[in-house]
């Protein structure tokens, strides 16, 4: 399930390709002149050739053969050493080798040249830099010419790719967060995607797919079905269910798909984002915004999941604390408010009133990206404020304390968040 998304290490771009081409052409190339003299020179040592008789072939072959298997044992080794953490940690992402190492490359192949003529030169042909010269032509041209040839098509290689991968088919852009986190059992998850088929939101039914497969509202539950019959019956209770949904999909969708969801008892819900703090590399990563959805009252008489009903808090329960977003901006308890002071107003209100609920209040025609802001700074308010507290109680960060504390102090500071304004009303 895992490398299936976030793998895309095939898609190389023209540029790429014709770089690399021409550097493993001019690798190429090198060690085929060295062949050539390597052959040059054995045939005249075995033959006796009047010629170059009173050369030094030996010393010219050793060499010549010594740094080619030098080379091409510490290529191997470093390459697999790459590859291994690249697929532990994707360090070709962190670390690209085109273009950031675009030197490197370049130094590879004048030490191959370079080593290939110091014998050469001190052996054979001392005066002879002409040679060097018609040589490093040679091999310019020859690699060139190798460059083009494609022997294997990477266009369609990278289509075929693409079309089997819905955010790069689609052109999907991920939200950002501040909050975030990875999920760790990537063999209990399942992911949906909700995207329009244009580069532009457009009033229509956006399209749905589970994994790869389109299925629509109507087929949602039917496909996933067939996907959590892949889990052992113990572990489907486990299963996260990741939403891949392009920042500008109106939120009434968004929350078409949660009900769809909660009616067949799947609440345990993560929203695929970009943090904030990261570079464009993050995307192939499992960073997540984790939220366990409650089920509405009216369930499907045969969910996935069988879980316990939702129950409408009393009126008496919670304090609320209204946080409404509007395209006329943010407000919270009826005050105009933006991200930076939103912090502030709920830390306060929270502290004031053991007994909060926020109550979100997201309006219809919000884009995903201004939900997501809005519910990953109220999770980022929560954490923020049990790390306080944990401090201040035992000197430790809250990751760090015993489960007992640790919920203890979520019960006191817990992320309560509600988006059924019309359930909690003091």
């Amino acid at each position: 399930f895992y490398w299936r998304e976030y793998t895309d290490l095939l898609i190389l771009t023209d540029k790429e390709v014709s770089f690399y081409n021409l550097v493993f052409a001019a690798v190429a190339s090198i060690f085929g002149l060295c062949e050539c003299f390597r052959f040059w020179f054995w045939r005249a040592k075995r033959f006796g050739e009047n010629g170059i008789d009173h050369f030094r072939k030996g010393p010219i072959i050793t060499d010549i053969t010594a740094s080619n298997a030098i080379f091409l044992s510490w290529f191997f080794r470093a390459a697999t050493v790459f590859a291994m953490m690249g697929a532990i940690n994707f360090t070709w992402c962190w670390f690209p080798l085109y273009p950031s190492w675009n030197f490197l490359w370049a130094l590879v192949i004048l030490f191959l040249f370079s080593d290939m003529w110091k014998t050469i030169r001190k052996v054979a042909f001392r005066k002879s830099r002409r040679w060097i010269l018609i040589s490093l032509t040679a091999i310019t041209i020859w690699s060139f010419f190798l460059s083009r040839i494609q022997i294997v098509d990477y266009p369609a290689v990278n289509q075929a790719y693409i079309d089997n991968n819905i955010p790069l088919k689609y052109n999907m852009e991920y939200p950002k967060s501040d909050y975030y986190r990875e999920i760790a059992n990537q063999y209990l998850v399942r992911s949906i995607y909700m995207c329009y088929s244009g580069d532009s939101v457009s009033t229509d039914t956006p399209k749905v797919f589970v994994e790869n497969k389109e299925c629509g509202f109507d087929g949602l539950k039917e496909n996933l079905r067939e996907s959590f019959e892949l889990y052992h019956e113990q572990d489907i209770m486990l299963v996260s269910l990741v939403l891949h949904i392009d920042k500008n999909m109106p939120v009434k969708y968004v929350r078409q798909l949660q009900d769809h969801l909660g009616r067949i008892g799947l609440c345990r819900i993560a929203y695929k984002i970009l943090p904030s703090d990261q570079d464009e590399c993050s995307r192939r990563f499992p960073y997540t915004l984790m939220r366990y959805l409650p089920p509405p009252p009216v369930t499907d008489p045969n969910p996935i999941i069988t879980v316990s009903p939702y129950i409408i808090n009393n009126e008496n329960d919670y304090t609320p604390i209204h946080v409404t977003l509007t395209p006329n901006g943010l407000f919270v308890n009826d005050k105009p408010s933006d991200l930076q002071s939103m912090e502030t107003g709920i830390r306060n209100l929270v502290l004031e009133h053991p007994d909060y609920l926020v109550v979100l209040d997201i309006d219809d025609h919000c884009t995903y990206n201004d939900y997501v802001q809005i519910i990953g700074e109220c999770f980022k308010i929560f954490s923020k404020l049990r790390n306080e507290k944990s401090m201040e109680a035992y000197q430790i960060p809250f990751d760090e304390l015993s489960y007992e504390l640790q919920d203890e102090m979520v019960k006191r500071y817990g992320s309560r968040v509600d988006e059924s304004t019309k359930t909690v009303k003091k």
